[in-house]
């Protein structure tokens, strides 16, 4: 893989192993209310992280859209997302040796993810944060639009004087790759099953140590 000057990171699915987490929490949510009304919702973790690699949203209306869910199975799976015990949140092993090695080659790091800046307190409890000049977060969707717009990449490209040529934004799911090519940049799909088709990311890998790799 080409060297970099700046690395873009996707947070959820890419630095972090949350799917686990995120897919038991729908699941619970959605559970719970077939139980609270006496019906059945077929539902498994494995189908929901498929929808959820392409958003939370996609997962979301996929389910509402089959049962006719209340909004409030939504917010009941964000409360649980936050706070259940089951499936601690946690980075991928290979994050902390990847993060280390891009800065110690002088590369500088960034995150614009969908997530809210509870991220900020994942980085900092496994001692992350130090890595990132600049974070974008859902609070920040009032001055940008989500992934796929480019608008948040192009803000940090200009706002950090990032070369578009020797930037590169990282994430698991399409619309980050799509996100970066609409800001002017490479895209690179970390896919460990190589499971999503018609990605059009110059590169495609299986793990984030691969990043490392010169």
């Amino acid at each position: 893989m080409k060297t970099f000057n700046g690395y873009i990171w996707d947070f959820d699915g890419t630095l972090f192993d949350s799917y686990p987490r995120m897919s038991l929490a729908f699941c619970k949510a959605v559970r719970a209310y077939a139980q609270q009304n006496h019906c059945q919702i077929p539902i498994s973790q494995p189908e929901v992280r498929r929808y959820m690699k392409q958003s939370v949203s996609c997962a979301w209306h996929e389910y509402q859209r089959r049962y006719q869910l209340p909004n409030t199975v939504l917010e009941q799976y964000t409360i649980l997302e936050k706070t259940m015990e089951e499936e601690p949140f946690r980075p991928f092993s290979e994050t902390p040796f990847v993060l280390r090695a891009l800065k110690e080659r002088g590369a500088r790091q960034f995150i614009y993810t969908h997530r809210d800046r509870k991220v900020v307190d994942y980085l900092r409890d496994f001692g992350l944060l130090e890595y990132f000049e600049g974070i974008i977060t859902a609070e920040d969707a009032y001055r940008f639009p989500p992934k796929p717009a480019p608008q948040a990449i192009v803000y940090l490209l200009q706002t950090y004087h990032l070369d578009p040529q020797k930037t590169i934004m990282i994430g698991d799911r399409s619309i980050d790759i799509e996100a970066a090519h609409r800001a002017g940049i490479a895209g690179c799909l970390v896919d460990p099953e190589f499971e999503i088709a018609g990605c059009q990311a110059e590169y495609t890998i299986r793990s984030v140590a691969s990043v490392a790799v010169e």
